[in-house]
Formats: structure tokens, sequence, C-alpha cells
């Protein structure tokens, strides 16, 4: 099977990519940059576009078969979500993987929570087969508390009363 990764060059993305070849697939990561194209892993392919502009595809979902969507949190994230949805319905893709947030339905209120429910409900009204991940927490994101961590023994993070 054939795969195109969005959100590829990433840490998530990235591992996403890496095990598909590892397992025998066909992977084409979809980023805007030339040079991260130059820093893929051998046997995976790269195509330069920009998933806020569907101008830019040129054709990049057409081939796969599977799509892995991991858009960044950005002030456009519902459109590039939309815009690669709408793509891949085009190019006849099969199944779509969606990276979304756990307990989404908990925060509509919040800007990156609101674009997430709003792709997810576009995909399953798609037509096309998916599956929606909601990870809780990544924990390479802890890099981000490490001084309140390491400086004062607080792990800053929302978990109610339980500890870690």
């Amino acid at each position: 099977m054939s795969h195109l990764i969005l959100g590829g060059t990433g840490t998530v993305g990235g591992a996403v990519a890496r095990e598909l070849k590892a397992r025998g697939e066909s992977v084409t990561v979809m980023t805007r940059s030339a040079e991260k194209v130059a820093d893929l892993p051998d046997g995976i392919d790269g195509v330069v576009a920009d998933m806020v502009d569907p101008l830019t595809f040129d054709g990049a979902f057409d081939g796969h078969e599977g799509l892995f969507l991991l858009n960044p949190v950005s002030q456009t994230e519902l459109q590039e979500g939309l815009f690669a949805l709408e793509e891949a319905k085009r190019a006849g893709m099969r199944h779509i993987v969606y990276l979304s947030v756990h307990d989404l339905e908990k925060g509509p209120h919040l800007p990156h929570f609101a674009s997430k429910i709003a792709i997810e409900d576009a995909i399953r009204k798609s037509g096309i087969t998916y599956t929606i991940l909601r990870p809780n927490n990544f924990f390479q994101n802890d890099f981000w508390w490490k001084d309140a961590i390491v400086g004062y023994g607080v792990y800053p993070q929302p978990l109610g009363n339980v500890g870690v």
C-alpha cells in the first residue's frame, strides 16, 4: 500500500513514516521545505507542497491509498485539514488516519480543539474509511517543562489529583 504522510518531518509523523517503510510499505512525506525532503531517510520519498495552498499539491495525493494527517497547531489548522481531506477524496484515497486530541469535546471553545472537532466531523462525513487517533500526551512535550521539573520539582500539567 502507498501512503502519504502529512506532518512526516516531525517526531510523530516521522516515526509513522519510518515504521510504514520498515513494514515494506511505500511512503511519501509532504512538507513545505525542500531542505526537509533532502533530509528524509533512504527509501522515503518526499514532495514539496504547502497545506495552506491546494494549488501547490500538484498531484501529491495521487497514487496513494492511505493518508496520515497530522497538521500543526496554527491559525490555518482547520483550512489545512479540510484542504487535505478534499484532495484525498479527489485522489480516491481509501483510508485516512487523523491525529487528533484526547477529550476533544471538553474544549470546543479552544481554537485548536474547535479545528480538530470540525476536521473529525468532515472526515466522518467524507465517505472514506478512517481511523481517528486521540492521544492524551506525548512525553517529548515534557521538554517544555524541563526547567520547572528540574528547578522546582513541579510537573505543570493538568493531571488533576493523580501522580506521575
